[in-house]
């Protein structure tokens, strides 16, 4: 997706086996101008979302899928946006389960880790209570 649009992108993960997947879907993906995608092109590393190897502010937008279910202790699920709205600028993408499910998170509970941080938008996934969230800075003066 972010390759066919001609966008710089870094995946960082903790999986050596997720990052080899990327590394795959990366390099078998046509670019704009219809070569094949180049691996410079889709940064990959491993790392942990609790602790990125970015500058502060250095990327415009982070997306975090599927992975709010795997930060179950509640201080890691805050270290994450804490470090999500370290790094980003302008806007953060990520899936969150609401209700009915066993990793559940509340709005309270996302709304509690956002710091200078709104919720800009919020649609339903593959089902209602499987949400696509998005989050994006406080304009100065609000």
């Amino acid at each position: 997706f972010y390759i066919e649009r001609g966008l710089e992108c870094w995946g960082v993960d903790i999986s050596e086996d997720m990052l080899k997947l990327a590394a795959e879907k990366a390099n078998a993906v046509p670019s704009p101008n219809g070569d094949l995608a180049k691996r410079g092109m889709a940064r990959l590393g491993t790392g942990d979302v609790r602790k990125l190897p970015h500058e502060s502010q250095s990327v415009d937008a982070a997306v975090m899928i599927r992975l709010t279910r795997w930060l179950e202790d509640p201080q890691d699920f805050a270290a994450a946006f804490r470090e999500l709205q370290r790094v980003t600028r302008k806007r953060i993408i990520f899936t969150v389960r609401v209700r009915n499910h066993p990793h559940a998170r509340s709005y309270e509970q996302i709304k509690s880790v956002l710091d200078g941080w709104h919720i800009a938008r919020d649609e339903a996934g593959y089902e209602p209570d499987y949400r696509i969230v998005a989050l994006e800075p406080i304009p100065p003066g609000c």
